[in-house]
């Protein structure tokens, strides 16, 4: 089955039974990494925490509610990474990831075998294209720039040396230097954990290793 966003995702998980609720409050300090840790090396199902809630700075006894949910392990297993690609098995799976490898280094043809492949790869190359739209459920709630305050974010503090709160899935756009011709300009894409240090600042790091 294919997916069309995040929302109908779940919903797939959930009339399969690999998507629990958890209703009671559950803390983004700490808590909510140890329990995903733990359902995770057992192979369980993605949590959705309906309550997260997280200690005042003034009062440590005193937890304050978020008005959103969390939702974690959702690629905890390889079937569900394989159902988000949308196959059912591991197999077809490890077919997608031979697809995409020869994206990257396409090769001629050889027989109709192969021109069949070459179609194959050239419709899912189509079904991921971006498109162009009006409106989209990503504008639902739209909040000004002078508004943004990520302390009403669940970000969870995964782990007891932690320095902070982590954003531990977001998604970083990044441009080459601006000498570079216009056609040719460099972009990147990545995923990079980022600390919150204020209202409206994260900072992060890249590693030199990681090119």
């Amino acid at each position: 089955m294919k997916y069309q966003d995040l929302r109908s995702f779940l919903s797939g998980l959930s009339n399969l039974g690999e998507l629990k609720h958890i209703s009671e409050p559950v803390s983004v300090r700490l808590e909510m990494t140890a329990l995903s840790d733990r359902v995770l090396r057992m192979g369980g199902p993605v949590l959705w925490f309906d309550c997260p809630t997280a200690p005042s700075k003034v009062d440590a006894q005193v937890h304050q509610k978020f008005d959103m949910p969390v939702v974690t392990n959702l690629f905890g297993t390889t079937r569900r990474v394989a159902l988000g690609m949308g196959v059912d098995n591991l197999f077809e799976l490890r077919d997608i990831g031979k697809m995409l490898a020869s994206l990257k280094e396409p090769e001629p043809p050889k027989g109709l075998k192969e021109v069949g492949k070459l179609w194959h790869m050239a419709k899912a190359v189509w079904d991921m294209s971006p498109s162009t739209l009006g409106k989209g459920a990503c504008q639902e709630v739209i909040v000004p720039g002078p508004e943004v305050d990520l302390t009403h974010w669940p970000v969870q503090w995964c782990w007891p040396d932690d320095a902070g709160p982590l954003l531990t899935w977001g998604l970083v756009v990044t441009r080459g230097p601006q000498s570079v011709p216009q056609p040719r300009k460099r972009q990147n894409l990545g995923i990079y954990r980022q600390q919150v240090i204020g209202p409206r600042h994260v900072i992060m790091r890249w590693l030199a290793h990681r090119g």
